[in-house]
């Protein structure tokens, strides 16, 4: 038994400051080696299509800034405005307009695909968000760039001055997230006429909720510091109409969720997930002046959708 308990003890301070260590030691010999940049290079020559080669740079890249690694974010920095070459972030801005969201159509032509005996071959069986976990990283890597509030990254991620093509990453990820946002929407309303919410349906919110969870990450730490520019830019973009569409999800899935036992896991993910969006939310107010524009902005959301909020 006491063996049973020692095993359940976390590493100490002093073990986890020796990992950290470690783990810095070996990125920054990968990154003598030249790692950072082929990172850089692979994902700019893969011009905004995804591929096994894309993901496992990003898997590489995302290992590599792991803890806010300030040296390899500085290397890979200083390349970009070196190289004074927009190919990286069309490269970024493409593969983020590509990644799928939920699609209803396909799912209830698989459904009766399924129904019939049929089986799901074909165009019309590809898994819904079947790059779920490439556009994660993705989005893990981007973050990971600005880890730490490395405020010359989250500016050039919305703007990259001297360059001969401007691609405001920033907004990028919002229009992403409003495309996730209106997806799982849809699915929403799909299930609302229905008494349950079957573990197809389940399996297919938990997806787009995972990939949400780290798009609110993402936004928080680009923001978080403050990055007023970025704070500015997001005050300006469609990232009001995404946060009305969640709460007006998070009310009505937490009232469905809570009347049955089966969907207890899906109802704790959204309630994870509503925490992720309150902590962009507040990351949205870091630094502003009472009374300010952005805060104006977010009592008129949250007026908007009162109901919403009240509910949940």
């Amino acid at each position: 038994e006491e063996g049973g308990e020692e095993e359940g003890e976390g590493p100490t301070l002093a073990e986890q400051e020796i990992e950290n260590m470690r783990l810095e030691f070996n990125q920054g010999r990968l990154a003598e080696r030249g790692v950072s940049e082929m990172v850089l290079n692979n994902i700019t020559a893969a011009k905004g299509v995804g591929s096994d080669m894309v993901d496992k740079t990003l898997c590489l890249g995302i290992s590599i800034l792991e803890g806010g690694n300030l040296d390899i974010q500085t290397m890979m920095l200083d390349n970009l405005k070196e190289k004074r070459d927009p190919g990286f972030f069309i490269s970024v801005s493409g593969l983020l307009a590509s990644a799928s969201v939920l699609n209803l159509d396909a799912f209830e032509r698989n459904t009766k695909a399924e129904g019939l005996g049929v089986g799901p071959d074909g165009p019309a069986g590809e898994k819904n968000m079947h790059d779920a976990d490439f556009t994660t990283s993705l989005l893990r890597f981007l973050q990971l760039t600005g880890e730490g509030h490395n405020n010359d990254w989250q500016n050039y991620l919305r703007n990259q001055p001297g360059n001969p093509t401007i691609v405001n990453l920033v907004i990028c990820i919002v229009d992403y997230l409003l495309r996730l946002q209106e997806s799982i929407m849809d699915f929403y309303w799909y299930y609302s006429r229905k008494e349950l919410i079957d573990p197809a349906g389940q399996a297919n919110f938990f997806t787009a909720i995972g990939v949400a969870s780290q798009v609110f990450n993402t936004i928080t730490e680009i923001i978080q510091g403050p990055c007023v520019g970025n704070q500015q830019a997001l005050s300006l973009s469609r990232l009001w109409d995404a946060v009305g569409g969640f709460l007006f999800l998070f009310a009505h899935l937490q009232e469905k969720l809570s009347k049955n036992a089966s969907q207890v896991d899906l109802l704790k993910d959204i309630l994870n997930l509503q925490a992720d969006m309150v902590v962009m939310l507040l990351s949205m107010l870091e630094g502003n002046v009472l009374n300010g524009t952005i805060g104006k902005q977010m009592v008129d959301t949250l007026v908007e959708s009162t109901s919403n909020v009240e509910v949940s």
